[in-house]
């Protein structure tokens, strides 16, 4: 690289003059990609899309492809892949009291901003995109006092593949079209350099991908802006910074000292080498083009081999063979003697191509880990069984491991570090409000606000780990059948499993299940955590409630926790032990003493038993 191409080593418009020239060569090098991206998108949408602009609605909506294999493909395992609800978990390493609670409450704080931003239901959209593209991209970022998730196109972003070949680049562009208006409120300071800017630059006319089209001929005012990202070299070099620009302007130029850009990549099927990751599409692509060649002929012959034809006899008809025509019903007059017209109508297609063909369309299905009758929402005949079904799935799953542990690891690890670098941002910017960092959580049916300055938490005080949140099966037959398995191990009772049964609703049987066990637990927690005092009732599972406040105690004195709370602790066990002594019944009265029958009074003893003793005379 030449040495005036390193941006992030200038000043000023200097370095957004040399940062324009890097982005124009990395882009020009990337054309191949931006094309290929374009080809799979045309291929999943089924449409003969030029560009990502406006001819995406301005053109011929006509489908090229008779069947569209490759959606319903892609469609199938996206809402495969894209129901999980992966949960950021925070794990204190042998912490008190205050610091195991600040890191649940983190949990929590975390799951609210989850909630604001929208994190589960955009879900979906990223897992198509890695199934068209490749890699789907998010870009975490902070706006003002809020913390933003956003949807990327891959092709808005570029980087040196030479850089990039072991998936470890130090710097990416993003190049994007924005509103003037909005540009300007952003970067006010900037306004008249805005106001003079080019809406079509000089990269948007190179990009044969992106054509925008006569801006004249639309109300929308958009310019192309690019921000670029170069990662330090080391973690204390300074030389990490951050760049946003017009072709002729810079907007804005600060240092960067994060260690990772602010973007997340889901990557469907990582290659061997190179950044961007194999898509779905890709992989079906040979077989929707053999499929919908099969199906053209198919059409084909049944178009030209569906019509009979006829055979008649040379002179049999008055006024000539060119006097019949295709309209129903017609009436033919023929010569007196001869004989009627003969029709046959010839095979079109033989039924093996009918039955390689179907062979092809469920080899697109099986090859990419998904059965046909899966893809429909069917379940194959005789499968009726609770187990056979869940080891359907399970087969099915297996197939997508790889790529759902990576979406896993993005969500619940890679997604949440994102999360709290920018709430200590913002934290830490004496300018920014910090309306934006409380949050409402959710524990259960409950809903409460969760401040930042609670639950803030040295890094080093924790460990974040990922983990699945586990479903249960979609199909009713076999959501009964797992309720009945409940019924078979006790852990339901009969009337319990035919309430169940008539409305497989485990999770709201959960929740009544196990009402009390999360009441004594909130009753601790208040204890411990707010010193308030919540007193024992007769209605409450006290003998449960005793046993969980023994283990909250000792590992209260464990943790050193205030005395004040250890005594409020004590006194809830003591006013449970006594609820349980007033609420017990009384013990049975012992039966009246008898008498042994047939030993008449004043008889003499009974041989070999000796007299007892008189008792001795009480002295006066």
């Amino acid at each position: 690289m030449s040495l005036t191409l390193r941006w992030w080593q200038h000043k000023g418009e200097a370095a957004a003059v040399q940062a324009w020239k890097r982005f124009s060569d990395i882009l020009s090098a990337d054309a191949d990609r931006r094309e290929h991206n374009l080809a799979m998108l045309r291929q999943y949408l089924n449409r003969d899309l030029q560009d990502y602009g406006y001819s995406l609605y301005a053109t011929d909506r006509n489908t090229t492809r008779s069947l569209n294999l490759t959606k319903s493909v892609v469609d199938a395992i996206a809402t495969k892949v894209a129901k999980i609800r992966p949960k950021a978990t925070f794990l204190t390493s042998k912490g008190d009291f205050s610091l195991r609670r600040k890191a649940e409450n983190l949990d929590r704080y975390v799951s609210g901003q989850y909630s604001r931003l929208g994190v589960y239901g955009k879900i979906e959209r990223l897992v198509k995109d890695a199934e068209i593209y490749g890699t789907g991209v998010w870009h975490v970022y902070r706006e003002g006092s809020r913390i933003e998730l956003e949807q990327v196109y891959p092709s808005e972003l570029a980087v040196d593949h030479r850089e990039a070949v072991y998936r470890q680049p130090r710097e990416i562009f993003r190049h994007k079209r924005v509103s003037r208006d909005v540009l300007k409120a952003v970067f006010p300071g900037s306004a008249e350099a805005i106001d003079s800017a080019s809406s079509v630059s000089s990269i948007d006319s190179a990009m044969s991908d992106y054509d925008y089209g006569d801006d004249t001929a639309s109300s929308a005012d958009m310019v192309t802006v690019v921000a670029g990202w170069r990662l330090p070299s080391a973690p204390d070099a300074g030389d990490g910074r951050y760049i946003v620009m017009l072709e002729d302007a810079l907007l804005e130029l600060e240092e960067y000292d994060r260690e990772y850009f602010p973007f997340l990549f889901f990557s469907w099927d990582e290659p061997p080498m190179g950044f961007w990751g194999q898509g779905l599409v890709e992989q079906v692509r040979p077989i929707d083009i053999h499929v919908n060649e099969m199906l053209d002929r198919i059409e084909q012959a049944q178009r030209l081999g569906s019509v009979p034809m006829g055979f008649v006899e040379q002179g049999s008809f008055v006024g000539g063979v060119e006097k019949m025509n295709n309209q129903p019903m017609n009436l033919y007059e023929i010569k007196q003697g001869m004989r009627q017209p003969s029709w046959a109508i010839p095979p079109t297609v033989s039924p093996e191509y009918f039955q390689h063909l179907e062979r092809r369309i469920n080899q697109a299905f099986e090859t990419t880990g998904v059965s046909q009758l899966s893809a429909q929402s069917q379940k194959p005949s005789g499968l009726d069984a609770a187990v056979a079904l869940r080891e359907m799935v399970d087969i099915e799953s297996e197939r997508f491991i790889l790529p759902t542990r990576r979406l896993e690891q993005l969500i619940g690890v890679s997604l949440a570090e994102r999360v709290i670098d920018l709430t200590k941002e913002i934290a830490a910017d004496p300018d920014a409000d910090k309306a934006g960092l409380t949050v409402k959580a959710v524990d259960g049916r409950d809903a409460f606000d969760i401040k930042w300055k609670d639950v803030d938490l040295d890094r080093d005080a924790y460990v974040l780990r990922v983990f699945p949140a586990s479903s249960l099966p979609q199909q009713p037959a076999a959501r009964r059948a797992s309720v009945q398995e409940l019924m078979e191990s006790g852990l339901v009772s009969p009337e319990e499993g035919r309430e169940l049964i008539d409305m497989p609703d485990l999770e709201a049987f959960n929740e009544r299940r196990l009402a009390g066990t999360r009441l004594i637990e909130r009753i601790i927690e208040n204890i411990l955590e707010e010193g308030r005092y919540i007193g024992p009732e007769p209605y409450f599972p006290l003998q449960e409630a005793l046993a969980r406040f023994q283990e909250a105690y000792m590992s209260a004195v464990i943790d050193n926790v205030d005395d004040s709370k250890l005594q409020a602790l004590r006194r809830w066990m003591l006013s449970a032990e006594n609820l349980l002594l007033r609420t017990q019944p009384p013990a049975p009265q012992p039966p009246p003493e008898v008498e042994p029958p047939g030993v008449p009074s004043g008889a003499p003893p009974v041989p070999g038993e000796a007299a007892l003793p008189a008792p001795p005379a009480i002295q006066g």
